[in-house]
């Protein structure tokens, strides 16, 4: 399952509980990429809150060729690449998502960060492998070998 704000997720369980005399099944979702922590969210109305199924196997391997390809488009100016940016963390695709990681990986490797987009690369990162483990079956730190393959791949000079 795939949580909107922490990316891809096992259900450890799912449990009734009773807020405010009402009892409502919740599932207890475990991030991939951080499994020290526990959301809780209604099983009832998980679709308004955004959980969704996780994609395909073909689809995260769609995801890392996209990456692959990706040609990197460095928004200079920072107000309107941080909005640029909220917005693919929030209702982007997969596939800009991806974009989003190869740009700041590779201006990384060129320059320092500044710190918004210091936070905003571990999270757009984190949310993509996790995804990309459940899909693929294999480890986070995995999912990262392959990232950083396809980031790597047509690098601009």
């Amino acid at each position: 399952m795939v949580h909107p704000g922490h990316g891809g997720c096992r259900i450890r369980e799912i449990q009734s509980k009773n807020y405010g005399g009402q009892t409502k099944r919740y599932y207890a979702l475990i991030p991939t990429g951080d499994v020290g922590t526990i959301i809780w969210a209604p099983v009832d109305g998980a679709e308004k809150i955004g959980l969704r199924d996780v994609m395909s196997q073909q689809q995260a391997d769609q995801v890392l060729r996209d990456v692959r390809d990706a040609q990197p488009d460095w928004i200079k100016d920072h107000t309107r690449r941080r909005q640029e940016y909220e917005k693919v963390l929030k209702t982007g695709s997969l596939a800009d998502l991806g974009k989003m990681v190869k740009e700041l990986t590779l201006q990384g490797q060129q320059t320092k960060l500044n710190q918004t987009d210091q936070t905003m690369l571990p999270r757009a990162r984190n949310r993509l492998l996790s995804e990309i483990s459940l899909a693929k079956g294999i480890a986070f730190d995995r999912a990262a070998n392959l990232m950083d393959q396809a980031v790597r791949q047509n690098e601009q000079p």
